[in-house]
């Protein structure tokens, strides 16, 4: 790849041969530049995807926001980078570009149930135009998937701790349905959020105690089973 990179350094593949090395060497700041050379002499939604990637091993947040925008105009219809995006834009609590983005990968993709799942969880706390109607499709389409129901039924309960409607019902009887099911769900974006929610301090506790309940069963499983917590999305 250097070979081909001192034979012609205008190369955009080459650098992006390079950026690959490097990133898998974990050397960041060099496949950065690798990289970004590469998305200067040839835009790919792929090119910009890779740096954006980088970007983010390296903290910058910012920049890797604006690279997956740029992957975007390239291809406005890539759910991984939307779904990417989406999770940035809601840690950065732009929450209306993140309920935006979630909205459309639904659209995109309304039988993958991790879109529907983020989607719901942002209409949580940010106007969207998630129906009853949608909500109802999406149990009866997964009425037999176990590992998809419990993050829904969890995001319901969730739903009524946020309007500080009662969940102890629910929550026992969440508890009986999924005894042994594995919860694979992350809970930062919401934890994120309801540090600057316009909740008063009690309502907040409330929704921090429902989400610990959820946090500690999954704690409690994976000690049960021996397993590496992900802290990743379905």
């Amino acid at each position: 790849n250097q070979h081909a990179l001192r034979l012609n350094p205008n190369s955009s593949a080459a650098h992006s041969a390079m950026g690959l090395v490097y990133s898998q060497k974990h050397n960041y700041k060099k496949s950065q530049e690798h990289y970004a050379r590469s998305v200067q002499l040839h835009p790919t939604a792929e090119g910009y995807t890779s740096l954006a990637h980088v970007d983010l091993e390296l903290g910058e947040t910012a920049q890797a926001i604006m690279h997956y925008e740029h992957a975007l105009q390239h291809d406005n219809a890539n759910t991984e980078v939307l779904n990417r995006l989406g999770l940035l834009y809601w840690e950065e609590r732009a929450y209306k570009k993140a309920a935006e983005v979630f909205e459309k990968v639904y659209s995109l993709l309304p039988k993958d149930p991790r879109h529907f799942l983020n989607y719901y969880e942002i209409s949580m706390i940010e106007p969207t135009s998630l129906s009853v109607q949608d909500k109802e499709g999406f149990c009866k389409m997964f009425a037999q998937e176990k590992s998809v129901l419990i993050i829904y039924d969890m995001l319901n309960i969730l739903e009524l701790a946020i309007k500080q409607q009662e969940i102890l019902p629910a929550l026992k009887q969440w508890d009986q349905s999924y005894s042994g099911q594995k919860l694979n769900w992350s809970f930062a974006q919401m934890l994120l959020w309801l540090e600057t929610s316009a909740l008063s301090e009690d309502e907040r506790q409330k929704v921090k105690r429902t989400i610990g309940f959820f946090i500690a069963y999954q704690q409690t499983f994976n000690l049960k089973h021996q397993a590496v917590p992900t802290g990743e999305r379905l």
